[in-house]
C-alpha cells in the first residue's frame, strides 16, 4: 500500500468534525507521540495578536508541536470574542497554519 493509499484509508476511517473549521486532513492529523501541552497562552482579541502567536508559536514548539499541532491546539487559547471568531469560520476552511 502506497503512503497516499494509506493516508486516504486513515481519513476514510476517522470521525470528523463537521463543524469545525479545520479541514479534514487537519482533523485527522495524528497528536505527536508524548506531546503534553500544559499550559497554553490564551488570546480573548483585546490583547496585542502578533505577540499572542508569538508566545503561542513558541510554546506549542517547546513542546515539540508541528504545524498541525499548531493549527489543531488554537481552539484551546481563544477565548472570548476570539472563539466566537473562531466558530464562525466556514467548516472545513483551515488547511493549514
Amino acid at each position: 500500500m502506497t503512503p497516499k493509499q494509506n493516508h486516504c484509508q486513515h481519513l476514510d476511517t476517522y470521525i470528523f468534525d463537521a463543524s469545525s473549521p479545520l479541514s479534514q486532513e487537519l482533523q485527522a492529523a495524528p497528536w505527536l507521540p508524548g506531546y503534553r501541552l500544559t499550559m497554553l497562552p490564551s488570546y480573548d482579541g483585546q490583547s496585542n495578536p502578533k505577540q499572542f502567536l508569538l508566545s503561542y508559536e513558541a510554546t506549542v514548539a517547546s513542546f515539540g508541536g508541528n504545524t498541525s499541532v499548531l493549527a489543531k491546539s488554537l481552539v484551546m487559547a481563544l477565548q472570548g470574542i476570539a472563539q466566537t471568531w473562531y466558530s464562525s469560520l466556514k467548516p472545513g476552511s483551515g488547511c493549514s497554519w
